[in-house]
């Protein structure tokens, strides 16, 4: 789908019809550090289930009457304690889902600094631990739809995104700032090596 027409889907809001009964929105959040993109990724809790005890991105379902935009940033509030008034943020694919009563929004969010995300505050307990990591060394296990996406759209173009919303926040003289746990102040050279 044309970046274009992806606009266009992702700001509609979305109302469940006889084909489409369920969306998901799924969020990369990406940095940059020291030339090289790095993306939050999130171990799924070992009981919550799809694919627990799997690396994947902050994510959920949307709701009825919300965007599928709105869906993205509301569950990366819920699930990762990234919360701002200034979201710097793009659609990178809709794939639906092997039975196409469902289908999933992929989106990027540019963050201008690495974060501790609030796992504790998502009152599901959807996930257990976290890393900021290169797309291109995803951590094992992957989720399975998160791999099959990387592989797809490419390391490259998800890179070009990433400096795309860069640009923008630039352009516009936006601060992304965001709005979590007192550890904010991640000192993201120790938290690689976790």
């Amino acid at each position: 789908m044309k970046k274009e027409n992806l606009y266009e889907v992702a700001n509609a809001t979305f109302t469940p019809t006889s084909a489409i009964r369920k969306a998901t929105a799924s969020n990369f959040i990406v940095t940059e550090h020291n030339g090289q993109w790095y993306a939050l990724a999130l171990l799924r809790a070992p009981d919550k289930s799809p694919e627990p005890n799997r690396w994947g991105l902050p994510g959920g379902g949307v709701e009825k009457n919300e965007t599928l935009l709105e869906g993205a940033i509301r569950e990366t509030a819920e699930e990762a304690g990234y919360r701002t008034d200034q979201p710097i943020i793009a659609p990178i694919a809709l794939v639906p889902a092997p039975d196409k009563e469902k289908q999933y929004l992929y989106t990027m969010t540019y963050t201008d600094k690495p974060f501790v995300p609030d796992l504790e505050g998502d009152a599901g307990h959807e996930h257990q631990d976290y890393k900021w990591v290169r797309l291109s060394q995803w951590p094992k296990p992957a989720h399975a739809r998160v791999k099959a996406l990387i592989e797809s759209v490419g390391v490259a173009e998800l890179e070009k995104t990433a400096r795309e919303l860069k640009a923008r926040a630039q352009d516009l003289n936006l601060e992304p700032n965001f709005f979590v746990s007192e550890e904010s102040d991640l000192d993201f050279d120790v938290a690689l090596e976790r």
